[in-house]
């Protein structure tokens, strides 16, 4: 981990964004393999990612702040994970992948936008306890988070009204 990171949850979660960014960039690479793999860690970083937050962020943020701002995260998280569900279950190489790739590149976008608004923005205002009790359910939580959520596991996470 790198040491800016040190307590410091929004670091986590910007390098996150960095990274699942930077592999969606290399999914339109020419060579095949490159685009295949890229693809793969795609679908793992996204999932993972997504899964973090979802336990750690969107608790602190509904506990703290607003229940509109969790339900429109959680929204957005299950248009991310239809994308990331598309990918899974075709072929890499077939011609539907690139325009699944973009509509996804849009998605996460948006999605590292609206989090840097709705949540890592708030966390600037956390006590020095608060954000390392945060930080350490983030890393925790990454080494457990599954690789993979299959989208139909967290139906019980839309809003409801």
């Amino acid at each position: 981990m790198n040491s800016k990171t040190s307590a410091d949850p929004a670091a986590i979660l910007r390098e996150d964004h960095q990274r699942i960014l930077d592999f969606l960039e290399r999914c339109s690479s020419s060579n095949e393999e490159d685009r295949i793999t890229a693809i793969r860690k795609v679908i793992a970083e996204i999932s993972k990612h997504l899964s973090v937050v979802e336990e750690c962020v969107l608790h602190f943020v509904k506990d703290r702040f607003s229940d509109v701002m969790h339900d429109d995260a959680i929204k957005e998280h299950l248009d991310i994970k239809r994308l990331v569900a598309d990918l899974e279950v075709i072929d890499p190489l077939e011609p539907r992948v690139p325009g699944i790739l973009e509509s996804l590149t849009e998605a996460f976008k948006s999605h590292v936008q609206n989090e840097e608004e709705r949540c890592i923005s708030k966390l600037k205002d956390c006590d020095p306890a608060t954000a390392a009790s945060l930080f350490d359910s983030l890393t925790k939580e990454r080494m457990i988070a599954p690789v993979r959520v299959p989208i139909n596991l967290h139906h019980h996470l839309l809003p409801t009204a």
